[in-house]
């Protein structure tokens, strides 16, 4: 009785790590990372660099742009448009 016990926490904690291994596989793969350069109006005077993974409205704000958003950047009142090329 007692070794069908060790032997289920063994197997349950083998398949976690197991799949925390594949996890962390895919996020270093996929995720990008680095900074990145933003041009703003085409303008290689105004660029920002900031990191990558940040959200853009964010990002613009702490450097003085501001979009008008309504809901203040949560992505509900499509008020805050900008065109990413």
């Amino acid at each position: 009785m007692n070794t069908e016990i060790i032997l289920g926490v063994v197997m349950f904690t083998v398949i976690v790590l197991a799949l925390v291994a594949v996890i962390l596989a895919a996020r270093s793969r996929l995720v990008s990372t680095g900074d990145v350069t933003i041009e703003i109006n085409d303008d290689p005077e105004h660029t920002l660099k900031t990191e990558a993974g940040g959200k853009l409205l964010g990002t613009l704000a702490n450097s003085g742009i501001f979009l008008s958003s309504a809901c203040g950047g949560g992505g509900t009142c499509a008020q805050c448009k900008c065109k990413v090329l």
